[in-house]
């Protein structure tokens, strides 16, 4: 069975404009193609700090000690976008550790460890298997957190759906293969004593 995996990746824009893009998705269905949205959520220093001055904003940018939330957020999908999980995986759960009360970072950051973790079981699912299953498994634990944050976020619950039945079919396949493998020893041992 043919399971499509994540739809998108979800972006929080420095600039207040949405745009669309195209994700090709690799691996169970190549070639198939969804349109997602990137969400934008506003200026980081407008949001993040509420400054009302935006010539001031630089000098308040430049002053923090540490990036901004926000900041830490859209370096992290760019790590992702480079193939850096590990280092976007990282990223994105300072970001969400560090969101306060920003509902709509915290959101998006959980969603997008979905998407580290489903994008990390493509990379791993032909060479380790098991270690691609617990990528899913952990990947279906964000998505179910971020239904749980955002409770309308449709994507997030279709991507969670589509984890679980990848993880299934992926849990099947290493049993099948299990029992496979099990099944040639048995035949190699029996037909070494034959030979004996």
């Amino acid at each position: 069975e043919d399971v499509p995996h994540p739809v998108r990746a979800s972006r929080m824009a420095m600039t207040r404009s949405r745009r669309m893009a195209l994700l090709t998705l690799e691996g169970v269905n190549q070639g198939l193609a969804l349109v997602f949205e990137l969400r934008g959520l506003g200026g980081v220093v407008a949001e993040d700090e509420q400054a009302g001055d935006e010539a001031a904003a630089p000098k308040a940018v430049a002053a923090a000690p540490t990036r901004l939330p926000r900041e830490a957020y859209n370096d992290a999908l760019e790590k992702m976008d480079a193939g850096d999980l590990d280092a976007a995986s990282t990223g994105l759960e300072d970001a969400r550790a560090r969101a306060g009360g920003d509902g709509q970072l915290r959101s998006h950051a959980t969603y997008n460890l979905g998407i580290v973790e489903a994008r990390r079981a493509d990379a791993r699912e032909a060479s380790a298997p098991e270690e691609a299953l617990s990528a899913l498994e952990r990947a279906a634990s964000w998505f179910r957190e971020a239904v749980e944050v955002d409770a309308h976020d449709e994507e997030a619950r279709q991507n969670l759906e589509l984890v679980l039945k990848r993880a299934l079919v992926l849990a099947d396949a290493i049993e099948r293969a299990a029992v496979l493998a099990s099944a040639g020893q048995r035949q190699a041992q029996e037909i070494g004593r034959a030979h004996v």
